[in-house]
């Protein structure tokens, strides 16, 4: 899927999740919007309706998937858990 990140804020968005609020739901949309090689930016706005608090836990949350996702970019799970 092209721009598989987009399609992701959407369908959170659109979506009601038992257990989040609504400002939970757009964090993690936002989150899910901003994993790419994209970088929020007030000029959006989804983005910028977000409290400025929520837009920083967006920025770090969105930058640790980033790493997390390049760690298996090769998706052969070379990095597993170590007791």
């Amino acid at each position: 899927m092209n721009a598989h990140y987009i399609h992701s804020y959407y369908i959170i968005q659109s979506s009601e999740i038992i257990g989040i609020s609504d400002e939970e739901r757009d964090i993690v949309a936002n989150v899910a919007r901003y994993h790419s090689s994209e970088v929020p930016s007030k000029d959006w706005g989804h983005f910028n309706q977000l409290p400025a608090v929520s837009r920083l836990v967006v920025a770090k949350l969105a930058a640790l998937l980033r790493i997390a996702d390049a760690l298996d970019d090769s998706h052969q799970q070379k990095v597993e858990k170590k007791n």
